[in-house]
């Protein structure tokens, strides 16, 4: 089995509505995300579901390994950003796949046709 970086929209379409591409691309993966990702899945939770559902989610995260961020990620992040006109946030995240060596898997289309990137409807 291989690693793959899962973006934040693939772990949001994976919790609120899976999909044939999604559970076939991580099918045969062992899932990590980038700090970012978590920072913006905990976003998106906590502010529509009560404690007790978002520590449900939580639980299910804890089991993924976090790539954290340090200096040559967020130089990566920049030199991506000004490459591909990503947002700040979205060029932390393909910095960490690229750094790491990992595919993206996502469901963002801005990331479609990147190098090593899983694009999922």
């Amino acid at each position: 089995m291989r690693e793959i970086l899962v973006d934040s929209s693939a772990i949001i379409a994976v919790i609120d509505k899976p999909n044939a591409s999604l559970a076939k691309a991580l099918s045969d993966a062992i899932p990590a995300m980038s700090v970012i990702s978590y920072a913006e899945v905990a976003r998106f939770y906590l502010r529509k579901l009560r404690n007790e559902e978002w520590a449900q989610i939580k639980a299910k995260l804890g089991q993924i390994r976090i790539i954290a961020l340090d200096a040559e990620t967020c130089e990566i992040a920049a030199l991506e950003s000004k490459k591909h006109g990503f947002a700040m946030a979205d060029s932390l995240i393909y910095a960490s796949a690229l750094k790491n060596g990992l595919p993206l898997l996502t469901c963002d289309a801005d990331f479609k046709g990147k190098k090593d990137v899983v694009y999922v409807k």
